[in-house]
């Protein structure tokens, strides 16, 4: 562990030098490696599946795990995919953030420099996590564990950027709301390290890969320095012309579809284009894993979808929103085989070889036409985010249905926040 236990503040550079701006590459991408290395370390270390796919034909198997992308759930559990890799992607956002000298002074709030400073982050999110998903140095090429069903789902390609940038704000939030009030009441050493590196996980990760302690702030001196009003926050970003009506929205939302055939929980994507004050065009991705199955089987549920939505008072705190989407949807089936498995097992014991199973598993899909028709409520806290309180809709597929899987209509709820842009 790299610590670094002092640190020069300096003025904010100032807004028009293109070279102080400059996103510093280098640190950036040696950060990153050394995140990369210890997340695939991580793996090597504990999965005996990652350690099995070295076996066998290895560009062969590299490039099965690319191809066989498909549906939404990876058979990771819930505590992975909607915990572990959020926090991975305001991780390696946060890396981003302390490299990016124009808006790495922000703090939490309604200005534009901040915002456009985490969707810059969120951006180079999403590439980090596709290159650890399928690139050069990834999941894909050490273990090519997405080369074996169950792991060949979309769910984290989705989740990690999108949630990450929700957990990022949380932090940020957290970190100007909680942590600097009890900064500004106490001035214990220990327990600001505590409150400063332990709320801020994630950002205390990305301080780390740099050599700084996990209490390191941009915006303000260290913990024996602190003074309550001395601050290195810049959120003086260009205001431009702000509208009363957002442009584009952009919502990231968990959601629960009750089914005739139990649960299917999950979460989903939205963008929304404004093509009238009240008119929105709305492109939406979302997925779930049911719940509710025989033992041995499993299954998921990939909707994409378009349509429009209306909102009766797009600049108003208190905003109804009703929406009409037409689209696609994939639904998975697996099922393993028990008997067959233990056969399988048996034969391969003691050979050291990886059992694929495809030899023991069944896999089914069903294709067809989607819709989904509700509503719901949005609550805005700042010019730029808002939260989504409720949403209701009434969803309906159209195809064939999978044994032991009932997913041609149901009610699904959601909740999530929505970043406004256009306004600030």
């Amino acid at each position: 562990m790299l610590l670094c236990i002092s640190r020069t503040f300096g003025a904010a550079e100032p807004a028009g030098s293109t070279r102080a701006d400059s996103i510093q590459w280098r640190p950036l991408l040696e950060q990153s490696m050394y995140f990369l290395g210890i997340q695939h370390g991580f793996r090597l270390a504990t999965e005996k599946g990652t350690r099995g796919g070295f076996s066998g034909p290895y560009l062969r198997n590299v490039a099965k795990s690319i191809g066989s992308l498909r549906g939404w759930s990876d058979g990771d559990v819930a505590l992975v995919n909607y915990v572990g890799h959020p926090m991975q992607g305001a991780v390696t956002g946060y890396i981003f953030a302390q490299n990016d000298p124009r808006y790495r002074r922000v703090e939490f709030g309604s200005s534009r420099a901040y915002w456009k400073g985490r969707l810059r982050a969120t951006a180079y999110s999403f590439a980090y996590s596709t290159q650890f998903e399928i690139g050069l140095i990834s999941e894909a090429s050490i273990g090519t564990i997405q080369s074996r069903w169950p792991q060949q789902g979309l769910v984290d390609h989705v989740v990690t950027p999108v949630i990450g940038l929700g957990w990022q704000v949380t932090e940020d939030a957290i970190d100007r709301l909680v942590i600097q009030k009890i900064e500004n009441r106490i001035e214990n050493r220990w327990v600001r390290m505590m409150v400063r590196g332990w709320l801020n996980p994630s950002r205390s990760m990305a301080n780390l890969m740099r050599g700084d302690t996990p209490w390191h702030r941009d915006t303000r001196p260290g913990i024996l320095s602190y003074r309550r009003g001395i601050s290195y926050v810049d959120n003086s970003g260009r205001q431009g012309n702000p509208q009363a009506t957002p442009v584009f929205e952009f919502t990231s939302r968990a959601q629960s579809t009750l089914l005739h055939g139990g649960q299917c929980p999950g979460g989903g994507a939205q963008g929304a284009y404004r093509l009238h004050p009240n008119w929105y065009a709305v492109l939406d991705v979302s997925g779930c894993k049911m719940l509710d199955l025989p033992r041995n089987v499993s299954s998921d549920s990939l909707q994409y979808l378009a349509g429009l939505q209306w909102k009766a008072r797009p600049e108003a705190r208190w905003k109804p929103y009703g929406q009409l989407l037409l689209g696609g949807n994939k639904t998975t089936r697996e099922a393993i085989d028990p008997v067959k498995k233990s056969l399988v097992i048996r034969q391969n014991d003691g050979t050291g070889r990886t059992v694929p199973y495809e030899l023991f598993a069944v896999r089914t899909e069903a294709n067809g036409l989607a819709l989904a028709a509700g509503g719901g409520i949005d609550l805005k806290i700042t010019s730029a985010l808002s939260w989504r309180v409720a949403g209701v809709e009434y969803v309906r597929t159209f195809s064939r249905e999978l044994e032991n899987v009932r997913s041609q209509e149901g009610l699904r709820a959601s909740m999530g926040f929505v970043l406004t842009m256009g306004t600030w």
